[in-house]
């Protein structure tokens, strides 16, 4: 049930935008979600481009070949000088070891020939939320995190030394100074311990099946709890969130004020209702 105020908040980001008559919270959040998806497939249109080799636009095409230059090394290879990644954080990745260096490299192997693909799967075959957890788990969640779960005592680490000891040649195009002043608003210590505690949670084992695979599955669930939500399920279905119809609704209507204590308050009886009422929708 993690996921249930995550998934309305998503639903309701674009509220602002939904007609002020009375209607079900669920009817307008699915006219919303069909014009964001409207929105999606406009976008993945202007990305894709059929005449080049990663089936993206040149643009795009020609930044990742780039920046494959700079994430593609060996283990072994002793770093210069170099324009995107930058030595410091070349060498923190490569003492990660043989299974673990070459995590930038497949992140921008992936999008260079396999992200366009993802791209028109997700503007031709996807119609739900499920269909789109699915793809996504599928193609980027659980990759993703078995590339990271191989290293994820070391992961945190080497991300946040790179950060904090960045070098690269692009720094001299943007200025050091407001890198570092950027940097310097962060909370990189709150921040890392965030990754870190992500990282123990969903490669954590149980059963010899690592956690992020039962993350997975309820990510899909919750999916289809939100389809069978926006298609009209019974308020008495606990596999759906249709009894917050009503406390959706004024959501919405509390994000159109843009007076955050009601949004707040709003959003606590929404999530209290799908959450805790009835009692045998708990488990759900």
């Amino acid at each position: 049930m993690k996921l249930f105020a995550v998934c309305l908040l998503l639903v309701a980001a674009v509220t602002v935008t939904a007609q002020k008559k009375k209607q079900s919270g669920w009817k307008m959040a699915k006219g919303m979600m069909t014009e964001i998806k409207e929105g999606w497939n406009s976008s993945i249109d202007e990305m894709l481009d059929e005449s080049t080799d990663s089936g993206l636009s040149s643009d795009v095409e020609m930044f990742l070949t780039q920046l494959k230059q700079s994430v593609c090394f060996g283990v072994e290879d002793v770093c210069e000088s170099d324009m995107f990644l930058g030595c410091n954080c070349i060498r923190e990745f490569q003492n990660l070891g043989e299974q673990c260096f070459q995590i930038p490299c497949k992140v921008v192997n992936f999008l260079l020939n396999d992200f366009s693909d993802f791209l028109r799967d997700f503007r031709d075959n996807v119609q739900s939320f499920e269909e789109a957890m699915e793809l996504m788990t599928e193609q980027i969640y659980v990759p993703m995190m078995e590339a990271a779960c191989e290293c994820s005592d070391k992961l945190a680490d080497a991300t946040f030394n790179c950060i904090e000891n960045y070098d690269a040649g692009v720094l001299d195009m943007i200025g050091r100074g407001t890198y570092e002043m950027i940097v310097g608003m962060l909370d990189l210590e709150s921040m890392k311990k965030v990754m870190v505690a992500a990282l123990a949670i969903h490669c954590n084992e149980v059963g010899e099946e690592a956690c992020y695979q039962d993350f997975s599955n309820q990510m899909i669930t919750w999916a289809k709890m939100m389809d069978k939500s926006m298609d009209g399920a019974s308020k008495k279905d606990c596999t759906a969130y249709a009894r917050v119809d009503k406390e959706l609704a004024k959501y919405f209507k509390a994000m159109d004020t843009e007076d955050m204590s009601k949004v707040v308050k709003a959003q606590y009886e929404m999530s209290k209702k799908g959450v805790c009422t009835p009692a045998k929708c708990a488990k759900y």
